[in-house]
């Protein structure tokens, strides 16, 4: 029955069940929801440990209705608040981006109602009526969502399960009540050999998950390394972020178009965070 659970839990990568022998260590994480990267309500939710310590960002805030500044969540704001759009000055900083890349026009918008590209030009953005609603031909979304408030936004949850061996290691995510018919992707959050923090994409591209009607999804996929390794590069895992895109849009190897200001806060944005390595500084 043991092995049975590791296989059922285990990728099914083509080859099935076989890839995943008894002998295989499992390393489970939980995932922790958050309103940015490596932040649950303004708070960090892990220390890497120096140099990093508790690097993070905000990639969302509450609307504003008497300008185009986001206000900031914290451990205040209400559950019936409604998330928009919000880009963290620390994180262009960070970035080594300039301050302008921040259009008053992507900021302090609701999630609901970002635009979406409808242009062979990448740059005709519209919120989009229902597929229920219009001609099959015509442009449309999933069922679109109604506002995004901060108690939809909290309900989420999920679990990462590695399973490493000396010739294989593999990762499957179970994410749950995300929101629903929406386009996520899985990134890895590294420490480099120079000490600085780089995301990439978890096992290559395409790294998405697209829910279902209740926010479920899963993610599977072979990796040429374990939790706890170090990479040629000389890189480790400390964290993983899997981000909602609510321009309902994936750029391959980068979470947006930094000249188009297609950056974290103006259409991706954290919802699960699972801790590698470091300390948790949240309670379950």
């Amino acid at each position: 029955m043991k092995n049975l659970t590791k296989c059922l839990f285990a990728l099914s990568i083509a080859a099935g069940c076989a890839v995943v022998p008894a002998s295989a260590e499992m390393k489970t994480y939980e995932g922790q929801v958050v309103t940015g990267a490596n932040r649950y309500l303004g708070q960090p939710v892990q220390d890497y440990g120096p140099p990093l310590n508790t690097f993070g960002f905000y990639n969302m805030g509450v609307y504003n209705p008497h300008g185009n500044e986001p206000i900031m969540i914290d451990e205040n704001t209400p559950e019936d608040a409604l998330l928009v759009s919000a880009v963290d000055p620390i994180f262009l900083n960070a970035a080594g981006l300039p301050l302008s890349l921040i259009k008053e026009k992507l900021n302090n918008i609701p999630l609901a109602e970002i635009g979406i590209n409808v242009g062979l030009d990448g740059d005709t953005r519209v919120t989009l009526p229902s597929v229920m609603d219009v001609d099959p031909t015509q442009p449309s979304q999933a069922l679109p969502l109604e506002q995004v408030t901060l108690k939809d936004w909290l309900s989420a949850n999920g679990t990462a399960r590695f399973y490493c061996t000396d010739k294989i290691n593999a990762v499957y995510i179970k994410v749950k009540s995300l929101l629903p018919n929406r386009l996520y992707t899985v990134w890895g959050l590294y420490e480099t050999a120079e000490g600085k923090f780089k995301a990439a994409t978890l096992g290559g591209t395409p790294n998405a998950i697209a829910t279902d009607k209740k926010g479920n999804g899963t993610f599977k996929r072979e990796l040429n390394f374990c939790p706890g390794d170090t990479t040629e590069l000389g890189a480790r895992l400390i964290a993983m972020d899997i981000i909602y895109h609510s321009d309902h849009q994936v750029y391959a190897g980068v979470p947006g178009l930094a000249l188009n200001s297609m950056i974290t806060g103006t259409n991706t944005h954290s919802h699960l965070w699972f801790t590698i390595s470091g300390e948790k500084l949240l309670d379950e």
